[in-house]
Order: structure tokens, then C-alpha cells, then sequence
């Protein structure tokens, strides 16, 4: 939340927020995580109400990679946290899911779109921009 003032204070037309997962991989309870999303979205709407703001549910982990083991087995706190995204009623709001266009069949990211089982590789970026796109949130 840090960088968040300089970007309110340049007015954007539109703001795209993913965030959470680093929390959770720290073992941050889910209740501060979604007051966080609260704090971060009250701040955008009194300092910038004509901003479009795009909130983007959590990506899926996959645990095979074994490379960033403090985000592995969380699935249970994405999904409510992914839950709680989808609930939130703000001015000029709206909620991308991305979640739903990542998961293989065992409901993991999908290795094709990850190097390491946390990040997106180009597939898994072209995956998200199609889903941009596609929602027309760049209109």
C-alpha cells in the first residue's frame, strides 16, 4: 500500500489490482488480507472517484514445481479470499476472475502458464490479456 498514494494522486482512468497471494504465503490471517482490499479500494475511492477500478481474483498455485513452498497448500485461503473479492460492492468496481482461466483439472495452475508453479510465463500473460480483452476492460 505504500505506492498506492502516487498512483491515486495521478488520477488514472483505470486501475488493475491483483494482490494477496504474498500474504497469504506469510501466514497473514484471511480477515486482515480482505481488510487490506477494503483499505486499499476506500483510499481509491476518496482520493480518485472517477477511477475504474479492476479487481482481480487470485491466481491458483501449483505445488509440483516445489520452488516457493510458503505458497503451496493455501488453496483454501485463496478460494475464500477469491470468494470475498467477488462480494466487494464499491463505486466504479469491477471483479475479474482470472482464477476460474488458470486451473488444471486437479484445480492447480496450469503448468503450461508457470516456470515455477507462483508466476505467469508469456502463455499464462496471454491467458490474463485475453481475459482483458475479452471483458472489454479496456474500453
Amino acid at each position: 500500500m505504500e505506492r498506492l498514494q502516487d498512483i491515486i494522486d495521478a488520477k488514472p482512468a483505470k486501475i488493475f489490482v491483483l494482490i494477496g497471494i504474498n500474504d497469504i504465503s506469510r501466514n497473514i490471517p484471511d480477515s486482515i488480507i480482505l481488510d487490506n482490499y477494503h483499505k486499499i479500494l476506500k483510499r481509491i475511492v476518496k482520493g480518485s472517484p472517477r477511477t475504474k477500478v479492476y479487481f482481480n481474483t487470485l491466481l491458483p498455485v501449483n505445488a509440483a514445481f516445489e520452488k516457493f513452498k510458503n505458497h503451496y497448500n493455501k488453496d483454501q485461503h485463496i478460494l475464500y479470499l477469491n470468494e470475498q473479492i467477488k462480494k466487494l460492492k464499491y463505486k466504479n468496481l469491477t471483479i475479474i476472475d482470472l482464477y476460474s482461466n488458470f486451473l488444471d483439472e486437479n484445480n492447480h495452475l496450469k503448468s503450461i502458464y508457470t516456470k515455477d508453479g507462483l508466476h505467469l510465463n508469456n502463455e499464462g500473460y496471454e491467458v490474463w490479456r485475453n481475459v482483458i480483452f475479452k471483458g472489454k476492460y479496456l474500453k
